[in-house]
């Protein structure tokens, strides 16, 4: 079947199901199964005009449509296939629909409620298809449809042994636009970077709070121009390329190689145009505290510096450190 000069959906049918039908009736089909169903950007624009009641004196005997391997494609959309199973009232107008990823790792349902939907999605453990490589575990999310808006109100998933929370809305109208605010706890600090970069030159459980702006042309490309702010808490870590004591000592680049043990290092960032600003550093490792600044550019190399100090009785030392180097390879010399 073809719905619209567009090719709006498009879908194999195959089963239609009910006692009538049996006979030959096709005005009394109660279920109907589709498969490889391809979905473009006119029939999301189009949901609420298809959903609409029939005329009073026309009822309708179908009850379900099961569709597989359904696919969004197009305009930038182009997601993973996944299942759904939509349950119609007596008027024509869809009730329920209950959809699962064919991967299953997510399932969900959604409610029709006045010119929108009302979404709620489950997952155990799932990777956005695109953004960040991240994986969360555990995932919950409540959301309201719109045409032309998603508003999500509530976001909750486990991360790599913490937690992270928040809400947003995303839009689209030529451009896609995403913003939303994000809390994360006692998250792992080097699996996180670890999944990004594939190293992780800090270690700790971070505690933070973000705020987070996206624009794109297409859902794809959202991320590629983010930006973000907010102030982070890592505690009980260590920088793992750099050893501050030794450094400060006046050690080459060689031997200020090494690791920084902390208790806690606090501080701002701000991401924009792919370069990260990190401000009023301070960091805490028992006799030893620094504080200052890092930049790090789009091709990951370091510039910025830190005031150091070492309280110590017999050897007390302070001074300023510049750093260089990269995000894997950092460098920090007086």
């Amino acid at each position: 079947i073809k719905v619209g000069k567009d090719g709006a959906l498009v879908a194999e049918v195959l089963t239609a199901t009910g006692f009538a039908a049996l006979l030959g009736r096709s005005d009394e089909i109660s279920a109907i199964q589709i498969e490889n169903v391809s979905l473009n950007a006119a029939a999301l624009e189009r949901l609420e005009a298809w959903n609409r009641p029939l005329a009073a004196n026309a009822g309708t005997a179908l009850e379900r449509i099961t569709a597989r391997q359904v696919r969004v494609v197009g305009a930038g959309m182009e997601l993973p296939p996944f299942d759904a199973e939509l349950s119609l009232a007596s008027d024509g107008t869809v009730r329920h629909i209950a959809v699962r990823a064919v991967d299953g790792s997510l399932s969900g349902a959604l409610v029709p409620s006045g010119t929108g939907l009302k979404i709620q999605v489950q997952g155990q453990i799932w990777k956005a298809p695109f953004g960040l490589p991240l994986v969360f575990e555990n995932l919950q999310v409540k959301a309201n449809a719109a045409p032309g808006r998603l508003q999500v109100e509530q976001f909750d998933a486990l991360l790599y042994g913490g937690r992270v929370m928040g809400s947003g809305s995303l839009t689209w109208d030529g451009l896609w636009t995403a913003q939303g605010e994000a809390e994360l706890v006692s998250v792992d600090l080097a699996a996180l970077f670890s999944a990004y970069l594939g190293d992780a030159p800090i270690t700790g459980t971070l505690k933070s709070r973000m705020q987070l702006e996206l624009a794109g042309r297409s859902l794809q490309s959202l991320f590629e121009a983010p930006r973000l702010r907010g102030e982070f808490v890592v505690e009980r870590g260590a920088l793992t390329g750099v050893d501050l004591s030794q450094a400060l000592r006046g050690g080459s680049a060689g031997s200020s190689r090494g690791e920084t043990a902390f208790q806690q290092l606090t501080g701002s960032m701000v991401l924009a145009g792919h370069r990260y600003e990190f401000r009023n550093l301070s960091l805490a490792a028992g006799i030893l505290s620094a504080s200052g600044t890092l930049e790090v550019a789009p091709d990951r190399s370091l510039s910025g510096g830190a005031q150091v100090e070492i309280r110590s009785e017999t050897n007390p030392l302070r001074g300023y450190l510049a750093v260089k180097g990269s995000v894997t390879q950092p460098l920090a010399r007086p």
